[in-house]
């Protein structure tokens, strides 16, 4: 049987140009033949360049959107503004005064129960002082009298201390016939 020659043999019998355009040496039989594909590097180089134009124009919309919403910082697109300081619109704090710490039992039948409370005066103005010290006694009898009618149950439940506080913020004015108390803060409250 023949042997039918195929395109390799063919190569290897006769000499064609390289790509410089030179003669190519014709090869042997221990080393392969050299395959030259024309084109192939343009293809390639094209593929590869769409490539990283896409990512590119991927990644810069990516980055616009976080930046419009707000994610990133960019000077010109972001749409969330950095918030303006707004002036304290809560009043600072006034003058205070600490009443010395009172331990009232509650209203229980055993008597075991008990609070510990200590409590400051926020003043109107400073010209308060002086007159709310002056009547300190009172203002120690009226915390005495409102504590000693609460039960332990009622201390226990939800938002008490802030009932209490109101209840001792209108006896405080009540007394002193006008508003001089401009709120009430515990500085120690403990039951047992």
């Amino acid at each position: 049987m023949a042997k039918k020659e195929t395109k390799i043999d063919l190569m290897e019998s006769t000499p064609e140009k390289n790509l410089k355009g030179g003669p190519s040496a014709q090869t042997t039989k221990d080393s392969p033949p050299e395959v030259i594909v024309k084109g192939a590097g343009k293809k390639s180089k094209k593929f590869f360049l769409i490539i990283v134009l896409t990512g590119f124009v991927f990644i810069a919309g990516a980055i616009g959107v976080a930046g419009y919403l707000g994610y990133l910082s960019i000077p010109g697109i972001s749409a969330a503004k950095p918030p303006e300081p707004t002036p304290s619109q809560k009043p600072q704090m006034g003058e205070t005064l600490k009443v010395s710490p009172l331990i009232i039992n509650l209203n229980e039948e055993n008597g075991r129960h008990y609070l510990k409370v200590t409590i400051v005066l926020e003043l109107d103005e400073k010209k308060w002082a002086e007159p709310i010290q002056s009547r300190m006694p009172v203002f120690t009898d009226a915390v005495i009298s409102i504590v000693s009618e609460k039960r332990l149950e009622d201390l226990k439940t939800n938002h008490f201390k802030e009932r209490l506080k109101e209840e001792l913020l209108k006896s405080f004015n009540g007394h002193l016939g006008q508003k001089g108390v401009r709120g009430i803060y515990f500085d120690e409250f403990l039951f047992q």
